[in-house]
């Protein structure tokens, strides 16, 4: 989950947890979150939410070396699919139209 999330955040941008667990359907993106920013490649802070009466928002972003590591992570596994004789498509895809789920 944690390599998701890097790789989801070096797509989006900055985004906030809860469009991110949106996106990325699944309950542990939280625990990942928590965990990347422990290693420092995650950062974020709250902000008011633009939509009166609803909470304020976590925003989050990858900093230097988490974005370096999703990078990272994307050509390491591209390499491994393609001295395997796999595809090096990815296996999963990250709606960016705001539709739910996973191909």
């Amino acid at each position: 989950m944690q390599r998701d999330v890097l790789i989801a955040l070096r797509r989006l941008g900055r985004t906030h947890a809860y469009e991110l667990k949106k996106r990325l359907s699944n309950r542990s993106v939280f625990a990942a979150i928590v965990a990347l920013q422990a290693k420092g490649w995650v950062d974020a802070e709250w902000e008011e939410n633009p939509h009166p009466g609803f909470p304020p928002r976590k925003m989050l972003w990858l900093t230097g070396e988490g974005s370096r590591i999703a990078i990272r992570q994307v050509v390491t596994e591209s390499r491994e699919g393609t001295r395997s004789g796999q595809s090096v498509a990815p296996q999963w895809t990250l709606p960016l139209d705001g539709v739910r789920g996973r191909s």
